[in-house]
């Protein structure tokens, strides 16, 4: 394709459009790998700075975007939670242009230093519901969970350690890239709240060093009731049952061998080898909820390490926003120097399902079945997480604020 674009009769449409002719129903999130597509026109580069057109990945020659219907906007999480999800169902157009083009774009682009905060998590922990919050505040803005980096790291370089790669001034670039790909839809001096996608957790160096004034808050959940809601809302759904089924399968295989498989994304960015070495100490009988524990406490532990290293993280508990909506809000608030006459106004996302409307809608998982626990499968689960250094599954984890 990049071929196609630099032979192209009229260099200035260097820009490759194609339509999206079928994409599979099976995809939960817009999978590139899963799209048939066909050629439609060139066009000149600034298209993919239109407000329907978002970054999907950035490899080593060429950046690739996808455009939606212009009357849908994906970043208005009241109507699309995970930015993520929503795309995979309103795709119509692919782009690609060169990767030289992308840069070109990306240096034009004035630095920003707009306030924005950045929120990581674990899954199941409320992350949603303070997407929400945050977009009934004036003047604030929502990214959630956009995919750019998934991409970029586990299609565009399949067979590369993410741990050490994105350690090197090419990671550096893209994550700089991305970020300001996105930072200048918004008007100046609105405030942008970036709820990170389950493995973006590894940027946060990047954005310590790049974007200094960014703020950085971590959602999480204790480990037990935390597996409990994942395996309750994910489940019953098809590609996540394949996924453990297939992750079991391969578990034995060395981890390098194993970087074009579906799930490796869950993995890589982690301690890879420790992930692997654990979940092969517990076989067989690992299910879903002994899967899900390696990567909480995977999650866990490199927050942890980045704040062990100094770098400010505010820490959120979801249990503790359980207890006491305001008080926790209010707390975020003033660490986040927001007035405080804006918490009523973010308490009140908490009257709806943070998650109406998408398949993990709190309708659809009443219909879901729970976990029954046994005996095997909680010390199965303790022995992941003495793995990593944490608390056993009944106990609570507490993570202190260095910020």
């Amino acid at each position: 394709m990049l071929k196609d674009i630099e032979e192209g009769r009229e260099t200035k449409y260097r820009a490759q459009v194609l339509n999206v002719v079928y994409r599979s129903k099976y995809s939960p999130i817009a999978n590139p790998k899963l799209y048939f597509l066909r050629h439609s026109h060139f066009t000149t580069v600034d298209t993919v700075l239109r407000d329907n057109v978002h970054l999907i990945s950035i490899e080593d020659d060429v950046a690739k975007f996808v455009e939606v219907d212009a009357s849908v906007n994906l970043l208005d999480c009241r109507h699309y939670p995970l930015f993520s999800v929503a795309l995979s169902e309103h795709v119509r157009k692919y782009i690609i242009i060169p990767r030289v083009d992308f840069d070109r774009l990306v240096s034009g682009i004035e630095d920003d230093d707009r306030e924005v905060v950045w929120m990581f998590h674990t899954m199941r922990c409320g992350s949603t519901l303070w997407s929400q919050m945050f977009n009934l505040l004036p003047d604030w803005h929502v990214i959630s969970e956009s995919i750019t980096l998934c991409y970029t790291v586990f299609h565009a370089r399949e067979e590369c350690d993410l741990q050490k790669f994105s350690k090197t001034k090419c990671y550096e670039d893209i994550v700089v890239g991305w970020v300001k790909m996105y930072l200048q839809r918004y008007p100046k001096g609105h405030k942008v709240f970036w709820k990170g996608f389950p493995i973006d957790h590894h940027i946060i160096p990047v954005l310590r060093k790049r974007f200094p004034n960014h703020r950085i808050v971590f959602a999480y959940r204790d480990a037990l009731p935390s597996a409990k809601s994942y395996y309750t809302a994910f489940e019953s759904i098809p590609l996540s049952v394949f996924g453990v089924k297939m992750l079991n399968m391969i578990s034995s295989l060395p981890p390098r061998s194993v970087s074009r498989h579906l799930w490796l994304w869950y993995t890589n960015g982690y301690n890879m080898e420790l992930c692997f070495k654990t979940i092969r100490s517990v076989m067989p009988g690992t299910g879903f909820v002994e899967w899900y524990v390696l990567l909480w406490a995977a999650t866990v532990s490199m927050m942890k390490e980045f704040s062990d290293a100094g770098i400010p993280i505010i820490n959120i508990k979801y249990e503790d926003l359980q207890a006491d909506p305001k008080l926790q809000v209010s707390n975020l608030f003033r660490m986040l120097s927001i007035p405080q006459e804006y918490v009523d106004r973010a308490l009140q996302a908490m009257d709806q399902d943070s998650q109406a409307g998408m398949f993990l809608s709190l309708e659809n998982r009443k219909k879901n079945k729970s976990w029954k626990r046994s005996d095997d499968s909680v010390e199965r689960c303790n022995r992941i997480l003495k793995a990593f250094n944490l608390p056993a599954l009944d106990s609570s984890t507490n993570l202190a604020n260095n910020s």
